[in-house]
């Protein structure tokens, strides 16, 4: 079984300090005091990539000691490939927070979602294949239950970041994208058109749609109309999503 040694992030880790909450100190300049500039407040990819960066943490304590179980030889062939599957699944959505830059890209959150329901499975397997009156398997078992509790409590923390408002209890939402919804209407009235003309499991092409939309002086990229095609296959199309 191999386990990641080392997770390497490509921006500055958001890390908390021991004196984050202190006071700032003033500055005397010419004689006269000065209030020390204050730091810009923090936004919602501020706070991913710090519950990246904690996921980070954990995910180090955890592969250490899955080695070393493995490497005395008390985590049973069944179940390396399903443990290591898990583990892939977990850094494939958490090494997405290493990119992440003025806001939390919507596939992002479903993947999150994906990720969510893979825990379940996850742990439903390890209940029917762990015997806990086993000391070996007892010890596999705690550290995999970490591993589960870890991945839970940074999806969790992530959706609420996602859906999170203004730190001073207003209604203003901290910074991301929103739905341009005249541009939504306005792709809904040229699919509901093109599937009039041509059948209803039928869309317009993208580069089609893209120069009318062009027309009404809006941009169509590829991703946000794969979206919006799927939300409206799925009866979603009224969903907010973020604009690409």
């Amino acid at each position: 079984m191999i386990f990641l040694e080392q997770l390497v992030f490509a921006y500055a880790i958001l890390k908390p300090s021991k004196d984050q909450h202190m006071i700032p100190t003033r500055v005397h300049r010419m004689g006269k005091e000065t209030a020390p500039k204050q730091p810009p407040s923090p936004t919602k990819a501020h706070y991913a990539r710090y519950f990246g960066w904690q996921l980070y943490e954990a995910l180090q304590v955890r592969a250490t000691e899955l080695r070393e179980l493995d490497r005395q030889g008390l985590v049973a062939r069944k179940l390396t490939e399903p443990i290591q599957q898990f583990w892939n699944d977990v850094l494939a959505v958490h090494q997405t927070t290493t990119k992440i830059r003025g806001y939390i890209p919507t596939l992002l959150m479903g993947d999150l979602g994906k990720l969510h329901e893979t825990l379940v499975v996850f742990d439903a397997y390890l209940d029917a294949n762990l015997h806990y009156h086993s000391d070996t398997d007892l010890l596999l078992g705690l550290s995999l239950a970490e591993l589960l509790e870890d991945t839970l409590h940074f999806i969790r923390q992530m959706q609420m970041t996602s859906t999170a408002i203004a730190a001073d209890g207003s209604k203003k939402r901290l910074p991301n994208r929103p739905t341009q919804w005249k541009k939504k209407q306005l792709v809904l009235q040229e699919i509901l058109e093109h599937q009039k003309n041509y059948g209803i499991d039928t869309y317009p092409r993208h580069n089609i749609l893209a120069r009318r939309m062009a027309k009404n002086g809006y941009t169509l990229s590829e991703r946000t109309y794969r979206d919006w095609k799927k939300q409206h296959r799925l009866g979603e199309f009224e969903k907010l999503i973020q604009d690409r």
